[in-house]
């Protein structure tokens, strides 16, 4: 099963996504985009290895568009991509306040769905699902989030092959608790998981142990993206990390 897409350079690949969650208005994105891009070092090796570190930003809605022009204007339109925060699970049609997938597909390249918060709002595992088929009858890249293993369970497995997945355990979201290594180990070898993005209370002072193992392939920051100097810092470690890997993997090989 293929929850994340494969690298160029021996596979090697990490989806970083700043979910801003309902946070930040139109008047901030300049700042937070030039606060991210002052280390050039950062967004130059980005740049030059987009198979091995992935940046994108999910915003709320009203702030999708707006934030591709920012970054059009800070030429970062291929360094930061950009995801919607939810879909609806029709694609479209009479449906008043719902955001169809065909209306964010030349917008956005992922969609979050699933979101343990979204579900604590009534969302169910069938909207969950009527959604990720939306995301991918319109092409987009849906990341689904999941709690708990019986969630895990729900997703219909025909399509499990075309999505990423993310645990995010409830106890650790916007709690300053982050999931033990334990716990994942739990998810990738008990649960069935040979790769999976995490989200949970992830920092610029945490990360690193989260790198070091091989079955986490990505991240879901909330509170920690919000300041642009702190989330470039952390994504400064990770692709440290990656290029690490990536050098003592080719010379492995070599």
């Amino acid at each position: 099963m293929i929850f994340l897409k494969i690298g160029l350079s021996f596979g090697i690949c990490m989806l970083i996504v700043a979910n801003w969650k309902e946070n930040k208005d139109v008047s901030e994105l300049d700042a937070w985009v030039s606060d991210f891009s002052a280390d050039r070092k950062l967004i130059e090796d980005l740049r030059v290895c987009p198979d091995k570190v992935e940046v994108v930003v999910s915003p709320s809605l009203p702030l999708i568009y707006p934030l591709k022009m920012v970054l059009k204007e800070h030429d970062l339109g291929d360094v930061i991509g950009v995801a919607s925060q939810d879909i609806s699970a029709q694609l479209k049609g009479s449906h008043t306040g719902e955001t169809g997938a065909f209306q964010l597909s030349s917008l956005v390249k992922y969609c979050i769905i699933g979101h343990s918060e979204r579900r604590s709002m009534g969302e169910t595992p069938l909207e969950v699902n009527q959604k990720i088929d939306s995301a991918l009858k319109a092409g987009i890249i849906p990341i689904v989030c999941f709690s708990s293993e019986d969630e895990l369970k729900q997703i219909e497995p025909e399509i499990v092959g075309d999505i990423m997945l993310a645990y995010e355990p409830v106890g650790s979201i916007g709690a300053g608790k982050p999931a033990s290594i334990k716990d994942l180990k739990k998810v990738h070898f008990e649960w069935g998981l040979n790769k999976f993005i995490y989200g949970g209370s992830i920092d610029k002072k945490n990360i690193n142990d989260y790198l070091k193992q091989d079955f986490i392939g990505g991240f879901l920051v909330g509170t920690a993206s919000l300041d642009a100097a702190g989330f470039s810092l952390l994504v400064r470690k990770a692709v440290d990390y990656a290029w690490k890997s990536y050098l003592n993997l080719r010379n492995r090989t070599v």
